[in-house]
């Protein structure tokens, strides 16, 4: 019945991707919370927004570039985690 309603399958992406999007910031702040950090604003923005973002951004990618893999969006958190980290170790 849905099937051809035309415009129901970039609707249902578009909520699915704004709801994985908004998961992906709030396990961000899960993570930063378990290892009991105080996070001012600046940094809450950081930890929860931002990842929120990209992974609005990488669900697209995934959707609409990589007819659906889940490559885009794993190997280019590798890099982004890879470049954190590297930064981190030298502060």
């Amino acid at each position: 019945v849905f099937s051809n309603m035309e415009g129901t399958r970039d609707r249902g992406f578009r909520w699915g991707n704004v709801m994985q999007a908004l998961l992906f910031g709030v396990f961000h702040l899960v993570i930063f919370k378990l290892i009991d950090l105080d996070l001012d604003f600046p940094t809450f923005l950081f930890v929860v927004i931002f990842p929120t973002l990209l992974g609005w951004f990488w669900g697209y990618l995934n959707e609409k570039l990589g007819n659906g893999s889940i490559f885009p969006s794993w190997f280019s958190h590798g890099i982004g985690n890879s470049i954190s980290y590297a930064i981190i170790a030298y502060l």
